[in-house]
């Protein structure tokens, strides 16, 4: 750790830039505005616990706001930090950190100050209004991303595994990145041929979607040198999570007008698959500083495996299904960020009440209310039957 300088010794406070603090104090007011105009028009205690709910919500937001806008700020003093929080004040001297790590979320990044011993860490916002000295003192604290990234660096350079020159072993990183470029552009290929191809397309590109996952953490735990899910910016390594992302919403997005008697079949195979693929992404994305790539894991893992057995039961499915018919007796649209068209449809074969049933736009605005539907039931690959509508006049694809 460098010894900072006589001139750092002064004490220097760094806050939120201003427009931020404008922003934010704006914001908080305006909730403060909406929970005290809540309260008036319901009136304390007569809404029982949904209004509560609601100022407490209102409330702590506005509450949040305003106290990030007005106390947040950094105190450098000689070799000491002082970060304060919207509520929560942290110091450490600088002898005391391990080094700093960037972290980036879907919101931003900020610095993350790492405490030796594993004694936390200390996170400080990237919007601060700073200076030369401060950027001073931050260059005095290791960057532990460049330390890691160099230190993987020398790994593969080590690995006679890789090759048998450092040249050849530096050479495999770089066709590692080319290999995680095509086995993304083949899931993203396949993920358009699924929802949008026909015919003799749809099966294998279905079959490639759903095994891209797969093959994508083969390579990782092959050579977990060259691969890796979910890594820092700052990691050398190949990213191998885009197959996984794409394909859990490719296959969930071929879904929307496939439709399911009863998915209870098909629950315990995607558990199986989904406890399979969060234990074999449960190692990398623990390491990852993110304290969201965890969720993210799990939601991932949800998506892909309930689509990836939903689908296989679906477009899979090959057998000759039972042609029925129904009388259409309601249609509305739900709009949101995306936009889903339903058809009111009468009871019909196995189905014993009136059921929405979501379709193609192509069906919805060429259906009219009194007209007739034919759904075609299939016993499904798994055991799950499931059924699309179209017009009778329009064979079911």
């Amino acid at each position: 750790m460098k010894t900072l300088d006589q001139a750092t010794a002064a004490r220097r406070v760094y806050r939120l830039k201003i427009w931020l603090r404008v922003l934010y104090s704006l914001m908080g007011c305006m909730f403060l505005a909406i929970g005290s105009l809540f309260v008036f028009l319901t009136g304390q205690g007569t809404q029982g616990p949904p209004a509560l709910l609601l100022w407490v919500v209102f409330f702590g937001l506005g509450g949040y706001m305003l106290a990030y806008a007005l106390r947040v700020r950094v105190v450098l003093e000689g070799n000491r930090i002082t970060v304060r929080g919207a509520f929560r004040e942290r110091s450490a001297e600088d002898a005391d950190l391990e080094g700093f790590r960037t972290v980036r979320s879907r919101n931003g990044s900020y610095t993350q100050l790492v405490l030796k011993g594993g004694a936390g860490s200390i996170s400080i916002p990237s919007s601060l209004d700073t200076d030369d000295e401060y950027r001073a003192w931050m260059q005095a604290i290791p960057d532990l991303d460049e330390r890691d990234r160099t230190a993987l660096l020398e790994q593969i350079k080590q690995d006679t595994e890789l090759g048998g020159s450092e040249a050849e072993r530096v050479a495999a990183l770089g066709t590692a990145k080319s290999l995680s470029y095509l086995l993304t552009g083949v899931s993203v290929l396949a993920a358009v041929a699924v929802n949008f191809g026909k015919g003799s397309l749809l099966t294998p590109a279905a079959v490639t979607l759903m095994l891209a996952p797969w093959a994508a953490l083969s390579m990782v735990f092959r050579s977990p040198l060259l691969y890796t899910l979910f890594k820092k910016k700052s990691d050398p390594r190949a990213e191998m999570s885009y197959p996984l992302l794409i394909a859990g919403f490719g296959l969930l997005f071929h879904l929307g007008a496939i439709h399911f008697i009863s998915i209870r079949p098909l629950l315990p195979y995607a558990i199986l698959a989904g406890l399979v693929l969060i234990a074999a992404c449960y190692g990398p994305a623990s390491r990852s500083p993110n304290r969201g790539t965890l969720f993210a894991v799990f939601f991932l893992a949800a998506m892909y495996s309930y689509s990836a057995v939903a689908v296989a039961d679906s477009s899979l499915d090959k057998s000759a299904g039972a042609s029925y018919s129904t009388q259409v007796l309601g249609h509305h649209i739900t709009e949101g960020r995306s936009t889903t068209y339903s058809l009111l449809v009468a009871p019909w074969g196995p189905v014993a009440t009136p059921e929405n049933v979501s379709v193609p736009s192509s069906v919805y605005r060429s259906t009219a209310i009194g007209d007739t539907v034919c759904p075609e039931l299939h016993p499904g690959l798994l055991r799950a039957p499931w059924f699309r509508l179209a017009p009778c006049s329009s064979p079911v694809q």
